[in-house]
């Protein structure tokens, strides 16, 4: 006995809260001013021309509802107004309406709570005296009218699940609503205008609300209906009579799927549903069945009765109702529905050569994600609080959700099919109103071809698909097939390749790059994506003159690179590794490339290329280790530093090996420049000018290294590292980079002086890069592209620089 006495109590006290929590949002106040006409049953029955209406009601198990028992507003279409109905859908009686359509029907006209007509023509949701900007714009109200369960196949788990369908929200247009757009940064909003485009079907010249004003009596249509009566008072609510029954508003899904003319958009946005269990719905409006909603993922929920709202698993939609009523009564959503000939012209264009005909099951979600969501409109100043009207269209207040690309169609030509639906607005087109402007770009390979898929996951992880649609620049991008990503080494030390996980691959939202950390698989973070993705894409390109070489500087950084040699390519690692080590010339780690440019329909900034290559080939990547850390390593530096006909008077031996500090196992320099320039600690970016093997060898008999007894190599390298900061450079220079003539600085202090250092001329020669020494000397700089390391970029020259007195002067 205690327990149900606590039980009673405390549904007691919610009531009682409820109640007053829902004073300030609606009318209670409804026999201040008049006196009531009885319970709504006995006066519509009184009346003698609401038989319909009533025979509905009790019907559908509404009766003691309209007899008063419950908060109410009742819309009640008089007998007039049903044969209005009838005549539409070919029935003589209100028996001869299906049970669900009249059930549905009838509730569409019992909202929740009790509105007078004043509260409709100025609707606060968050109560009657709130001061709110958008007073006009809530238009939408809830309805007791929920569609029948339904079985819809879930993708995710390859069966049927049951639907649980939301109460319906019914609109009420007010002149305040038009009016709010004229307030509000636009103009030429009117009903006449607005209203009559999405109902015209219904009647011409329906609206009349155009030359209200604040103090007449109110005006307002339901839907397709318009209001006879206003405000007449009863025991549990307002009751207003229709001249005609209103149609339940179905969803923007539900409109489009039940056109033939548009079941390609329907079925490729069915891609992106999300039935989502919800367990309050299931244990207290589904006796306890499992109860799934209609949302969807990555694009906006049109078949989902809620604008505005995402109920997770556990989560009471009346709560979220409640918190969220002002968004749910102005927010709506637009899509601009291409036919099925313009989703196909559009598929023949640009899927069709790499998925196949007609292949809409096989397109990747990503690319598909971009297509559908560009086909979703908005307007441009206030985004979906309100409806997208026609006239705000006709304004060009209208754009893309996702892009923000003008929408530029002519509501009256050019829209095939319209509907006001339950959670917003639907035009059909015969044309894509976008197509997404990445098919366009550089980025049109990942967006097209499949064999892209990863590349095209990591730019979009990244955040840098954005970046390579500018149309002031000029981009080279160089896509790596999946299975380079595949071979594509990441992870501490790069040990670990990258792997291509989709947990559910018939789900939006479930693909992933991961790699290994040794204890489990790891998502690849955003920066990681962007390194890899960025270095496939670069922003100039310099052509060596009189050769086939060509030097492109990548997005990744400043100072990386990739060489072009015929039509292989090379990375800065790729190039250290085959040009670097003897013997290591073969094509087993080539990769070729092929411009894919012409064969697109549009590339708009840029140009595109395929990486080919061997089974283990990777993607382009840059080379992570520094030079200070692999120079004193004789198996790690480039041959040409160790192959000579002199014995040990070679780079390596004279110059590195000569020149080792003791304590540290480094080059003697890297301890000068930290001191000079690095604080004691860091290194700054440098450039080396490394003598060719027979470049020592004279540089030996002509005493620049030597005193004639001693090698005295350490003391001239610092004259050979040039500092990129002091010299004012912002890349490397390359032949044929059109810098023209610089003066590079050296780390060597001069004999004598403070803060003066040793300086080498440098002269593009088109072919090649030149040198110019303190004695005037002209040395050649042997390769186009030199070997670039993390800290340093690596040439080679083919005689030594001569700087007389500090050639091996002590550092100061």
């Amino acid at each position: 006995m205690k327990k149900w006495t606590s039980l009673l109590a405390s549904a007691f006290l919610l009531f009682f809260l409820s109640c007053n929590e829902m004073d300030k949002y609606y009318d209670n106040d409804r026999h201040a001013t008049s006196v009531s006409v009885g319970n709504a049953w006995d006066y519509l029955e009184s009346r003698g021309n609401f038989t319909n209406f009533l025979a509905a009601v009790q019907k559908v198990g509404y009766e003691d509802l309209v007899r008063g028992k419950g908060l109410a507003t009742i819309f009640a279409p008089d007998d007039e107004a049903f044969q209005k109905y009838f005549a539409r859908h070919g029935y003589s009686s209100v028996n001869d309406v299906p049970d669900a359509e009249l059930s549905n029907m009838v509730t569409y006209h019992l909202l929740y709570y009790s509105f007078n007509a004043d509260r409709f023509m100025e609707y606060r949701p968050e109560g009657t005296t709130a001061d709110d900007d958008y007073v006009g714009l809530y238009f939408k109200y809830r309805t007791r009218s929920r569609d029948a369960n339904e079985m819809i196949e879930d993708p995710s788990k390859g069966k049927e699940v049951e639907v649980l369908h939301q109460e319906k929200y019914i609109p009420v247009f007010t002149p305040n609503l038009y009016g709010w757009y004229n307030n509000h940064g636009s103009s030429g909003s009117t009903g006449a205008v607005n209203y009559n485009y999405f109902y015209d079907s219904y009647g011409s010249d329906l609206w009349q609300g155009d030359n209200w004003v604040a103090g007449n009596e109110p005006y307002f249509r339901v839907s397709n209906a318009g209001v006879k009566e206003y405000s007449i008072i009863t025991d549990n609510g307002y009751l207003y009579v229709l001249d005609d029954v209103v149609e339940p508003l179905k969803t923007i899904y539900q409109t489009i799927a039940a056109d033939d003319n548009f079941s390609t958009f329907a079925h490729a946005y069915d891609r992106f549903k999300d039935l989502t269990y919800n367990e309050y719905l299931s244990l207290n409006y589904n006796n306890r069945d499992s109860a799934f909603l209609y949302q969807s993922t990555g694009l906006p929920s049109i078949a989902y009765e809620r604008t505005s709202l995402t109920i997770s698993s556990g989560e009471s939609t009346s709560d979220m109702e409640a918190t969220l009523l002002g968004p749910l009564s102005s927010n709506t959503l637009t899509v601009f529905a291409p036919s099925n000939q313009a989703m196909e012209s559009f598929y023949t264009t640009y899927w069709e050569p790499y998925y196949g005909v007609n292949n809409w099951d096989s397109i990747k979600f990503t690319p598909l994600l971009a297509l559908m969501g560009e086909q979703v409109g908005t307007h441009r100043l206030w985004a979906s609080a309100g409806p997208l009207l026609p006239s705000e269209i006709s304004k060009g207040n209208a754009v893309t959700a996702v892009s923000y690309t003008p929408i530029t169609i002519d509501p009256a030509s050019d829209v095939v099919t319209k509907a006001f639906c339950s959670n917003g607005t639907l035009y059909g087109v015969n044309s894509l109103i976008s197509v997404p402007k990445y098919f366009s770009y550089v980025t049109a390979p990942a967006f097209m071809n499949p064999k892209y898929n990863m590349f095209l996951l990591l730019m979009a992880r990244s955040g840098v698909l954005d970046l390579y649609t500018a149309e002031t620049q000029t981009f080279y991008a160089f896509y790596p097939s999946d299975d380079m990503l595949k071979n594509t080494q990441v992870g501490d030390g790069n040990s670990e390749t990258l792997i291509y996980e989709n947990a559910q691959p018939n789900k939006y939202g479930y693909e992933d790059i991961t790699y290994s950390d040794g204890e489990a698989t790891v998502s690849l973070g955003m920066a990681a994506s962007a390194r890899i993705v960025r270095s496939q894409v670069c922003d100039n390109m310099i052509e060596v003159a009189g050769s086939d070489e060509k030097i492109y500087r990548t997005t990744y950084s400043t100072f990386n690179y990739l060489y072009q040699k015929g039509d292989s390519i090379f990375s800065t690692a790729k190039y250290n590794s085959h040009y670097g080590f003897q013997g290591a010339q073969d094509n087993n780690d080539m990769i070729t490339i092929t411009e894919m440019t012409s064969d697109l329909p549009e590339v708009r900034n840029g140009r595109v290329f395929s990486l080919d290559g061997e089974k283990s080939a990777t993607a382009l990547m840059p080379e992570e280790r520094s030079f200070e850390e692999i120079s004193p390593n004789q198996s790690q530096i480039p041959w040409e530093f160790l192959e000579t006909t002199a014995g040990t008077r070679n780079f390596y031996q004279t110059g590195i090996a000569g020149s080792l500090n003791d304590s540290t196992g480094r080059l003697q320099v890297y301890e000068t420049i930290k001191a000079h320039d690095g604080g004691g600690t860091t290194v700054p970016r440098y450039i080396v000018f490394a003598l060719s093997n027979q470049a020592v060898v004279d540089a030996w008999a002509d005493r620049i290294i030597t005193n004639g007894r001693n090698n005295l190599f350490s003391r001239y390298m610092p004259n050979l590292f040039v500092s990129v900061e002091r010299s004012r450079l912002i890349d490397y220079p390359f032949p044929g980079d059109g810098m023209g003539t610089r003066t590079l600085y050296t780390f060597k202090t001069k004999t004598n002086t403070e803060g003066e250092y040793t300086s080498i001329q440098l002269d593009d020669m088109g072919t090649h890069l030149q040198l110019t020494d303190s004695k005037g000397r002209k040395v050649k700089v042997v390769n186009s592209f030199p070997y670039i390391y993390a800290d340093c970029a690596v040439y080679i020259i083919d005689s030594y620089l001569d700087f007389g007195d500090d050639n091996t002067s002590t550092v100061q």
